[in-house]
């Protein structure tokens, strides 16, 4: 029997994106979670600042360092398989988890969570490019990356209000689930032909090496590790400095981090619809965007920091009108936020041969991590302990820490800035060699 032929559009092509959507979603439930119950797990397990955003740090770094060798058996093997099982590992991780009684015991499950986790990336956006026309890449690709937003909200509304009935280990038990079933779905998902190993030696080195010597990669990548220093930092401490201010409670919490990501999720399709449209006009329209994004994410959540806890000095139900602001301020910076992913997936995808799409995404997530995702909460962390008095329940130490890893995020608007400089030149490259002729058109 003849395996079925890859189609561009159509039932199979929205079957992935359906597959590959809800499991990312799951992916980020998984993930956002434990920052839901930082504060409780911190008095249960006597642990500090620094050790939690450690935790958080290992977890991310594991994802950020084996993502690429992942990704370049992802591209030579089975994307619908690797992803189904990936999905596995990471349930049962999450799973155990929620056994733990201490810094190690919750580390290492923690760690294999990054394991399942740090190849469903590149073989989701490498699976999803290849089943939509490349004009269509950035606005499909965004909708992948609006479900970081949908597990987001998922794991810390379900998370608070799990851990508020059950206690703080709950949610990893029941967030196990969803994935265990759906990482069995994914088996089903069409896959498109692996181009065979090229006759000058297609080794994993080689084609890293390849994809750091494209100058817009090259900034994006470290663009990426940048921003993400101070999204992930955010994303990770934001609820447990709410907790701690203004003495709300675990189910609480979540509601208002809840709440601005849910009135940004529209944002992830339309700046996705935007890019695409800027990249028509303009070679290099989505990195553009990226950057602008960038740039509007990283000094709204300064405004929001130095408004809602260094200025406000009433209570959370008060509503004063400086909380007020501050609050649209980070629903702003949620909206801004939303439109990096998809773009920059969408870069990752368009600048580089097919046998490299999966590879090319993974390398983005090693930089994500390895350059800046990986530490910022630990950073973070270290800064309160170090700036404010130390103790558990200290938030303004946590505010400084925070406010230090967005000036990360200004940087990386000028990374990307430099890589949509050489966007038009690296596509043609690519476009070039594999067929000689469009290089003559273009010129």
């Amino acid at each position: 029997m003849e395996p079925k032929k890859f189609e561009v559009g159509g039932k199979r092509a929205t079957f992935v994106l359906i597959v590959t959507c809800l499991l990312y979603g799951i992916n980020f439930m998984d993930r956002q979670v434990l920052s839901v119950v930082v504060a409780p797990m911190m008095k249960d397990l006597a642990l500090t600042k620094t050790q939690m955003g450690w935790i958080q740090n290992f977890f991310l770094l594991s994802i950020g360092l084996l993502s690429i060798p992942i990704a370049y058996l992802v591209d030579r093997w089975s994307r619908p398989k690797a992803m189904g099982i990936m999905a596995l590992i990471w349930s049962i991780a999450t799973f155990v988890t929620g056994l733990g009684r201490g810094f190690t015991s919750v580390l290492l499950p923690r760690l294999f969570v990054g394991v399942g986790e740090a190849g469903f990336g590149p073989g989701g956006n490498a699976l999803i490019s290849a089943s939509y026309k490349p004009e269509e890449r950035g606005h499909k690709l965004s909708i992948f990356n609006m479900f970081i937003g949908a597990g987001l909200i998922g794991g810390m509304l379900l998370g608070g209000f799990i851990a508020q009935a059950w206690g703080w280990a709950a949610p990893f038990f029941i967030f196990a689930l969803p994935g265990t079933i759906l990482g069995f779905v994914a088996f089903y998902m069409q896959d498109y032909p692996t181009k065979p190993k090229s006759e000058t030696g297609d080794t994993l080195i080689r084609n890293c090496i390849l994809l750091w010597k494209i100058p817009c990669l090259r900034w994006l990548y470290v663009g990426y590790g940048l921003y993400c220093a101070m999204f992930f930092a955010i994303t990770h401490w934001n609820i447990a400095a709410l907790m701690f201010k203004f003495k709300l409670s675990v189910a609480q919490a979540p509601l208002i981090f809840a709440g601005a990501i849910i009135i940004s999720l529209p944002a992830n399709p339309l700046w996705g619809w935007i890019s695409d449209k800027w990249e028509q006009r303009r070679p290099g329209g989505r990195m553009l965007t990226s950057a602008l994004c960038c740039a509007g994410a990283s000094v709204t959540a300064i405004v929001y920091f130095v408004l809602t806890f260094l200025v406000y000095d009433r209570a959370f139900g008060d509503w004063g009108t400086v909380l007020i602001i501050g609050l649209v301020f980070f629903v702003i910076h949620t909206c801004m936020s939303a439109g990096i992913g998809g773009t920059v997936a969408a870069v990752t995808q368009t600048v580089v041969p097919v046998n490299l799409k999966s590879l090319s995404f993974g390398m983005a997530m090693t930089s994500l991590y390895v350059l800046g995702g990986g530490w910022g909460s630990g950073i973070a962390g270290m800064l309160a302990d170090a700036m404010g008095t130390g103790q558990p329940g200290d938030w303004r130490g946590l505010i400084y820490g925070l406010m230090v890893t967005c000036i990360f995020g200004i940087l990386g608007t000028f990374c990307w800035l430099r890589g949509a400089h050489h966007y038009k030149t690296d596509i043609l490259k690519v476009q070039s060699a594999a067929d000689p002729i469009i290089m003559a058109k273009a010129r």
